[in-house]
């Protein structure tokens, strides 16, 4: 493939949490659940403002509503919109009716036999699938995308991907679709057409799947071997603010795109993505993961740890330490949910950290999905969901 290179080689009540942003159906309580991406938006926030119907109160009389597509391979976390679910697994995509479980339709993946990881958006309906594969006889892994008709699930963009290597992030905004890679050589972040597949531009990888209304973030090195990050236009690749010598992971973004946050090591900063300004707001936090809302950044560290940030006074508001690393937190109704490496979930109070009463959750080896009133947790074989 021919490429181009542009550039340089939360909370202080459950109402509170429930009354801010629009980015999923106005009323979750009558309308059906949605989660677009595994961030639930390509901001990456992890923070559902539209959940009002699974709130803290309700968290511990959740029970086991069903068991959905059983038995499989490398299944991951689902993404919804329409009343229905959509499930990624080793042998295909699957929609399942969001209230009664039901199949919808099925589409069987071209390389059934030979799939692992995959990853989905689901966008203005359509749903963008990535995976990796391994092709019978090669010595190397590759990978390849489609877009499905959301509805129905026919094929309507299939590109034509022959690079050797894995995809790691997908992320769908602005009518693109970024697929972060690593190749035998170096890694790259692709951008395609979501309407046609054809290739766009390409650059360095991002972090994670972070998107401030249309800018992202990325890193890499330089080609005298020093480390950069810059500010790109999702359209056109194009750099808009660049730094030199130094690597931010980006954790998520603003619901107006205004501010993304970064972890440039171990302190937590906001980079202004219209003037390209950092500020710092805390030191010492090691994050890794965050869920964002709009009083506080809740973050899993590397050091094991559940940080509140308050974002107006740039304090620690509470701290909570675990026995192993933990997964994207995600907050909804009022509820502060972490995952644990090792599958375990649990449920917080985010004001001040407190465990909630929850039942005995099933093995989660992705972060959960709290959507339309019901809990949604993975395994990797099958999904569980929950509800009242």
């Amino acid at each position: 493939m021919s490429r181009k290179r542009k550039g340089l080689l939360g909370v202080a009540s459950a109402a509170l949490v429930t009354l801010t942003l629009a980015a999923g159906p106005a009323d979750a309580a009558t309308q059906p659940g949605w989660w677009s991406t595994e961030g639930y938006t390509a901001a990456n926030s992890g923070f559902n403002p539209n959940e009002s119907t699974l709130t803290a109160a309700k968290v511990p009389g959740l029970k086991l509503q069903r068991t959905i597509a059983s038995g499989q391979q490398y299944q991951g976390a689902p993404v919804l919109d329409g009343g229905r679910v959509f499930v990624y697994d080793a042998a295909a995509v699957t929609a399942y009716d969001e209230v009664t479980g039901k199949q919808v339709w099925r589409h069987e993946q071209p390389h059934a036999s030979d799939n692992f990881a995959g990853r989905m958006v689901v966008t203005a309906g359509k749903l963008v699938v990535a995976w990796n594969y391994w092709p019978s006889g090669s010595l190397y892994g590759t990978w390849t995308w489609q877009v499905l008709d959301a509805a129905t699930g026919k094929l309507l963009v299939a590109p034509q991907q022959t690079e050797d290597g894995t995809f790691q992030h997908l992320l769908v905004d602005k009518g693109v679709v970024m697929v972060s890679t690593a190749p035998r050589f170096s890694p790259e972040f692709l951008a395609y057409s979501l309407s046609d597949g054809k290739l766009l531009w390409t650059s360095y990888n991002p972090h994670q799947p972070v998107s401030a209304n249309g800018r992202v973030l990325v890193r890499g090195w330089t080609w005298n071997g020093t480390r950069v990050s810059e500010l790109l236009d999702i359209r056109t690749g194009n750099v808009l603010f660049s730094y030199q010598n130094t690597w931010y992971d980006s954790l998520a973004a603003s619901p107006d795109g205004k501010k993304i946050y970064v972890a440039p090591g171990h302190s937590l900063q906001a980079l202004d993505a219209t003037t390209g300004k950092m500020s710092l707001i805390a030191p010492y936090v090691y994050p890794e993961f965050a869920a964002l809302t709009p009083t506080r950044l809740y973050a899993t560290t590397t050091k094991h740890q559940v940080v509140a940030v308050d974002l107006s006074t740039k304090k620690i508001a509470w701290t909570k330490s675990y026995g192993t690393s933990l997964l994207r937190p995600i907050v909804a109704g009022g509820v502060l949910y972490v995952t644990t490496s090792d599958g375990k979930l649990y449920a917080l109070n985010p004001v001040n950290g407190s465990s909630l009463k929850t039942p005995a959750f099933a093995k989660s080896l992705y972060p959960t999905v709290v959507t339309g009133g019901r809990l949604y947790v993975t395994d990797g074989t099958k999904m569980s969901v929950y509800g009242n």
